[in-house]
């Protein structure tokens, strides 16, 4: 029977690990020397965790579900008014990006953080699609708002989303669109991110993201 003394010593490892990870990525972590800091016997990581990429996936769905945690808080901060929840929820994506990019990376490409043809555990992934359906619900219900041109908070039911094929397409299409801005902006995109067209004219592009993410919702608005 785990105790109360062994939960303590695996949430520590597992909190010191997670912070870790999301300012240098898994390939730059130093377990022995999070263990030392902790002083914690580097044999616990195998005895809580079974292995270092366990930890390092539990450590990563940690920290994500912390950034679903922080776009429900974002949004309940930008009030009743649908637009204004849509940029909250867009900035809080980016600058979890910006805070976060090791755990970033381990979300998108998992697979190259895992020993060879070792695949990410069942349990895993069902933690990580729940947290990632409550975000969806969020922002879809948020663009649902937007489309009927009502405000509030209420969070719209996961089958409601799937019954309206134009609100299920704006929240992947806006999805997306943040998501690939938020890349962008952490500066992890080489090929792009210095190019001085670009940069020259970053404010007033950024500043565009949401009306055109507004636009998206608008105008599927309805569409069966």
């Amino acid at each position: 029977m785990t105790t109360i003394h062994e939960l303590g010593r695996r949430d520590a490892i597992l909190t010191a690990t997670a912070e870790k990870l999301a300012k240098v990525g898994s390939d730059a972590i130093d377990i022995g020397a999070i263990c030392r800091q902790l002083d914690i016997s580097p044999s616990l990581v195998n005895h809580f965790f079974g292995s270092k990429s366990h930890l390092l996936i539990d450590a990563a769905i940690k920290g994500y579900e912390g950034y679903v945690l922080g776009q429900f808080a974002a949004v309940e901060r930008a009030g009743d008014n649908p637009n204004a929840q849509l940029r909250s929820w867009i900035e809080a994506q980016v600058e979890w990006t910006l805070n976060n990019p090791g755990i970033a990376s381990m979300m998108n490409f998992p697979r190259l953080h895992l020993p060879d043809g070792e695949a990410l555990r069942p349990e895993a992934r069902l933690q990580l699609e729940g947290s990632a359906s409550r975000n969806l619900i969020l922002l879809a219900s948020i663009l649902d708002r937007i489309q009927r041109g009502s405000s509030g908070r209420e969070l719209i039911s996961r089958e409601e989303v799937g019954s309206k094929a134009g609100l299920a397409a704006a929240t992947a299409y806006v999805g997306w669109l943040v998501y690939g801005h938020a890349l962008w902006r952490s500066g992890q995109h080489a090929p792009t991110s210095d190019l001085p067209e670009v940069r020259a004219n970053e404010d007033a592009i950024f500043a565009g993201v949401p009306l055109i993410a507004a636009q998206i919702a608008k105008g599927l608005a309805g569409r069966s």
